[in-house]
């Protein structure tokens, strides 16, 4: 008998078992690895009475191939016996439907689970349909970690494998007999518990979308209750176990986000209280997009991402002040979609995006919304600006150089006037930094444009008498906001960081404003070989430095 998702009536559950169901939201990991040539969409097709997963090749109107086409499982624990709800379009196409299964405790040396270990019982069958359902239990000789899928081999020759829905899954669970777990029809079902999103953003966000909900997602419905989707000319796919969006683009791809206010329904809002649009990308060497925002009169308006990746996958951070759409005419009080668009990918590989927002919204947290957290794998330590706030009882000036100071939402503006312009912020008292091992801060600016940022040092512990050196760090700009470390060895000494008197901004490079937020001193382990996702290194310092004057 088959169970929809609204009408699951539990007996029992096994105590610890693994789940993944496409119903309830609840899983283990619902892909840990798969083939190239791979795909999953999900389905509510109403004879199957409830939601499916459903694999699928892709081989680009048969352009490429793949003879090798699997999905793999990995389990929290080890298990013996796997459960699923397996699901074919056609009943007589034993070629495709055959699949191998295979298990591993390794996820490299793979056994085949022995014919005699697979038991398939045909369960569901809508009259009229080509679509059969089988209840298929595997018992194992021991217990396993990985549990692999391989649909059989597709040559190009058969023109049928061309874009071919292989069967589909709508329940997996497994369980381990010796902890005294049963598996079954029934218990393959785990309760149906209140889920909460677990995606916290900062004081100040609206979430367009964080592809959290599966329900949502299947109904292409966002966070906000707006609709998002794609035109269908990219391979598209929703990562639930990961909660983002894999897709596989054509130039010309077109994937679109509509905002919807929660409260009243309205598709036109006004987001002018917001200073940037955000999202997460992982792609690799070469890979692109633009970021389109469409108000509410039709008009539309770009502004690249301005992300830059490596030759293998990496995941950045891509950070868009609104002011970028706002200063080609866009009315930021009258919005209804965002885009992306233009794609470029040129190692044809997966882009990978998710947790699509708008921050830097100072009202709703009160005024000022604390900073954001520092980049993975470091641990805040002193602020020495933010919000547009300096360290408090600093001294902040440009003393009259060529340089206008302004503000722009969380964040103080440079915009050069003229050559030799500086910036410092001068503390009441020394700053011990020496426990510290970099200096980050957020940083716009022009295209390919630059400035020099460094400290300066008193010789004594007192901080008395005259300053004794200072250091700068040329840090590149973009147009999008990029977190910057600078290792803080690369500009002086232990000894000189325990009685760090001023942070220094100068020579500024390039025609526009410069946007720099969230100067701070961080603590980042000693394996940090390179920087994580939206973090850029910079050293060694610069020489012949300025040295701005003080009151």
């Amino acid at each position: 008998m088959l169970f929809s998702c609204a009408s699951l009536v539990l007996l029992a559950t096994a105590a610890n078992a693994a789940f993944v169901d496409y119903c309830n939201q609840t899983g283990f990991e619902h892909i840990f690895d798969r083939s190239t040539r791979t795909i999953v969409d999900y389905r509510q097709p109403v004879d199957y009475g409830g939601d499916s997963a459903r694999y699928k090749r892709d081989f680009r109107g048969g352009t490429t191939w793949e003879a090798n086409t699997y999905f793999t499982w990995r389990f929290p624990a080890p298990n013996n016996r796997i459960f699923l709800k397996k699901w074919v379009e056609d009943a007589s196409d034993t070629a495709h439907n055959a699949w191998i299964y295979a298990t591993s405790n390794d996820n490299v040396a793979y056994t085949t689970v022995p014919a005699g270990n697979i038991a398939q019982v045909a369960s569901f069958n809508n009259p009229g349909s080509t679509y059969w359902g089988y209840d298929v239990t595997i018992t194992l000789p021991r217990a396993v970690t990985y549990f692999r899928i391989t649909y059989p081999g597709c040559p190009n020759t058969i023109p049928t494998c061309l874009n071919y829905y292989v069967p589909q899954i709508s329940h997996l669970c497994a369980v381990n007999t010796a902890s005294g777990e049963t598996i079954n029809d029934r218990t393959c079902y785990p309760p149906t518990v209140p889920v909460t999103d677990p995606y916290k953003p900062p004081c100040g966000t609206l979430v367009i979308n964080d592809y959290w909900s599966i329900e949502n997602t299947f109904d292409h419905v966002n966070t906000m209750g707006g609709t998002f989707g794609e035109d269908r000319t990219m391979t598209y796919y929703l990562n639930t176990a990961d909660e983002n969006i894999d897709v596989i683009p054509n130039a010309n791809s077109y994937f679109w986000e509509d905002l919807r206010d929660p409260a009243t329904g309205s598709t036109c809002l006004d987001i002018s209280a917001y200073t940037n649009f955000e999202m997460t990308v992982r792609a690799q060497q070469g890979a692109g997009f633009t970021v389109q925002m469409t108000t509410c009169n039709g008009a539309r308006f770009n502004a690249p991402l301005g992300l830059t990746f490596s030759a293998t996958p990496e995941t950045k951070q891509a950070r868009i002040p609104l002011s970028s759409w706002a200063s080609q005419g866009a009315d930021l009080k009258s919005v209804k979609q965002f885009s992306f668009v233009s794609w470029v990918n040129p190692s044809g590989g997966h882009i990978i995006f998710d947790n699509v927002q708008l921050s830097g919204n100072t009202a709703a947290c009160g005024g000022t919304p604390p900073p954001p957290p520092p980049p993975p794998g470091c641990t805040a330590g002193v602020t020495m600006l933010s919000n547009t706030a300096p360290y408090p009882g600093s001294y902040a000036s440009n003393e009259g150089s060529p340089v206008t100071v302004g503000t722009n939402g969380r964040f103080t503006t440079f915009t050069p006037t003229g050559a030799g312009g500086y910036y410092y912020i001068a503390f009441p008292a020394c700053i011990n930094a020496a426990s510290y091992t970099h200096m980050q801060l957020d940083i716009s600016g022009p295209a390919g444009g630059s400035v020099r940022v460094g400290l300066d040092w008193f010789g004594t512990a007192a901080c008395t008498g005259s300053r004794a050196g200072v250091a700068m760090s040329t840090v590149t700009t973009t147009a999008t906001v990029t977190t910057v470390r600078i290792p803080l060895s690369s500009l002086t000494t232990a000894t000189n960081l325990g009685r760090i008197k001023s942070l220094l901004l100068d020579t500024f490079t390039g025609t526009g404003t410069f946007s720099i937020d969230n100067v701070a001193f961080v603590t980042c382990p000693a394996t940090l070989a390179a920087a994580p996702a939206g973090v850029s290194l910079f050293s060694p310092p610069s020489s012949g430095v300025r040295r701005p004057r003080r009151k």
